[in-house]
């Protein structure tokens, strides 16, 4: 079905069940590598222990007789978000908040599990056509996440596969403190990335952009964004509201949850509905 970075994805059928499965492989040439291999598993791990709606299921996972690691997922129909944004530009205000909703219920419940995603972005959100017609989001990839439970009891982070420093995550989507480095996150860093995918999806158009490295950056941790109501004027006062709330450079003047992240959009979505 594909070939990434970290994994080759097959089409499968489970043949006790005749369930339409996925199926993904760590390549060959990484089986040798310990960092990936343990990375894979983590993944595999940490994402089959996360049994909800909006994040993609892993049903097992185990190793091939060639040594190469696997994990089997439910089959997605759809495309991720990244692709609709580049075909349609800024999407219906609803369907930008429902989607983001959806994202935000997954990433509640990994919170609540102890588990911080840490790479939140369009490509990892995935727009699932369901069989009664309606449409899902289901949240991908786990593999740079971080399981917060340790870390909160022994001040260690035991799930760090980078050297101090390295900053993990996609450059557009990581928060003020990932962009300096700090490895002291918690969830509100993963909400920032959320209010850049918002920001995104209602204007088409990332809140920081720069053509180098070091510039974008520096835009993330000190020179605010623009307002979305700049870039598409019929934007609600109120989505206006929570889109700067959640793009706070400062964490503790974001949002604290996605609960409360959630509760926000639910109010505008019903004022959405009633107009």
């Amino acid at each position: 079905m594909g070939t990434g970075g970290m994994g080759e994805v097959y089409a499968g059928i489970e043949i006790h069940n005749q369930r339409p499965v996925a199926v993904k492989v760590l390549p060959a040439n990484m089986v040798d590598n310990e960092d990936s291999m343990r990375r894979f598993f983590r993944e595999a791990r940490i994402t089959a222990a996360l049994n909800h709606p909006n994040i993609c299921r892993i049903y097992h996972f185990g190793t091939l007789e060639n040594r190469r690691p696997y994990y089997v997922m439910e089959l997605l129909d759809g495309e991720p978000l990244f692709a609709r944004i580049e075909r349609e530009g800024a999407l219906p205000f609803l369907d930008a908040v429902e989607i983001v909703m959806q994202l935000l219920a997954g990433l509640r419940a990994a919170h609540r599990s102890g588990v911080l995603h840490r790479d939140i972005k369009p490509d990892n959100i995935f727009l699932h056509n369901r069989a009664d017609g309606r449409q899902m989001v289901k949240l991908l990839d786990f593999g740079v996440s971080k399981d917060l439970v340790p870390m909160m009891m022994t001040g260690e982070d035991t799930t760090q596969t980078t050297g101090t420093g390295v900053v993990m995550g996609t450059p557009s989507y990581l928060s003020p403190e990932q962009a300096m480095g700090s490895r002291q996150l918690d969830a509100r860093s993963d909400l920032f990335a959320v209010g850049v995918v918002l920001f995104e999806t209602v204007t088409g158009r990332k809140p920081f952009a720069s053509p180098t490295y070091p510039g974008l950056l520096a835009k993330i941790t000190s020179t605010p964004q623009r307002p979305v109501s700049d870039l598409r004027p019929a934007t609600p006062p109120e989505l206006q509201k929570i889109v700067d709330k959640a793009l706070q450079k400062d964490p503790n003047r974001r949002y604290q949850s996605a609960a409360e992240f959630l509760n926000d959009l639910q109010a505008v979505r019903m004022h959405l509905l009633a107009t």
